[in-house]
């Protein structure tokens, strides 16, 4: 689950989903950090795969 919210984060540990951060603002980095998702990201541009 990719979300942007850190309700986002641990609605995908409540369903043992994997989850990615997307911190679309510089105080989320650190706040998701600590729910410990599978990965964060700060651009949506690197979740595109490249070619």
């Amino acid at each position: 689950m990719i979300g942007d919210s850190l309700s986002d984060i641990q609605a995908a540990k409540t369903a043992i989903a994997m989850s990615i951060g997307y911190a679309n603002k510089p105080h989320k980095h650190d706040r998701m950090l600590a729910l410990n998702p599978d990965a964060i990201v700060d651009r949506i541009e690197d979740l595109i795969p490249r070619s």
